[in-house]
């Protein structure tokens, strides 16, 4: 399988910007691709999700390519050895979105500074 955090764009989250772009319920959809063509798919309870955001972001919370996102499941962590891809709120290009908001806060900070002198 492809390495779904091999690209040339940002592709690691933190903690807090990968929980944003989760659905707000006590279920998410995850799934593994454990082998080729075979996909198992289970929800986990919110908190489990949270849990094993965590301990991924010293490793790295991804994101996933075009057709996961399409899926609604555009985030992607190393869990028990495997990609688990988790299911997120909506279909985005989360890459870009994180672009747009960190030019939108370079541009509030530059604004702040001019008008602060």
């Amino acid at each position: 399988m492809a390495d779904p955090m091999d690209t040339d764009e940002r592709t690691t989250l933190t903690y807090e910007e990968a929980v944003a772009f989760l659905p707000d319920r006590d279920e998410i959809h995850t799934f593994r691709n454990p082998a080729p063509g075979m996909m198992i798919g289970c929800d986990w309870e919110r908190a489990h999700v949270l849990a094993a955001l965590g301990e991924a972001e010293a490793e790295g919370i991804g994101i996933t390519g075009g057709h996961a996102q399409a899926t609604l499941h555009g985030l992607v962590i190393v869990h028990e050895k495997q990609y688990l891809f988790i299911e997120t709120v909506r279909r985005t290009d989360i890459a870009r979105e994180l672009a747009e908001r960190e030019k939108r806060d370079e541009q509030t900070l530059e604004h702040q500074e001019n008008r602060d002198g």
